[in-house]
């Protein structure tokens, strides 16, 4: 008889969306046993309609928020405001794109920039990585 506490397992669910629709897409990923779903961040709470839709309940602690892949001159520029808007909406984790490989620096300046908020809001950040270059 094994004395260690078992840990359970957490699964989410990523689909690619023509059109964000967080309350739907947490719906069907319930129904079929995941634990959260991912949602592409908007650049402004005007931008999705689906934001009334879930009590702020669900959005922190059922929905993970993906920064869309975008050239890295408009990354840079808009990471702090997709970033922004998670930590508003008490999302509890960010899947970031992978830093491009000349902006390494001033990826790393924008995340640090905004740690302090996030840690405070128990946002995370997770930082896609190639694992074949």
């Amino acid at each position: 008889m094994s004395t260690e506490k078992e840990t359970p397992l957490i699964v989410g669910l990523s689909m690619p969306q023509a059109q964000p629709d967080a309350a739907q897409l947490l719906q069907s990923a319930r129904e079929d046993g995941y634990d959260y779903v991912t949602t592409d961040l908007p650049l402004s709470q005007e931008a999705r309609s689906d934001v009334i839709a879930l009590t702020g309940r669900w959005w922190r602690t059922s929905i993970v928020g993906n920064v869309p892949q975008c050239p890295p001159e408009a990354l840079l520029k808009n990471l702090s405001k997709y970033i922004e808007w998670a930590i508003h909406m008490g999302i509890p984790a960010v899947i970031l794109p992978s830093p491009p490989k000349d902006m390494v620096f001033e990826y790393a300046q924008v995340l640090q920039s905004l740690a302090i908020d996030a840690q405070s809001s128990n946002t995370q950040f997770w930082i896609r990585t190639l694992l074949n270059e």
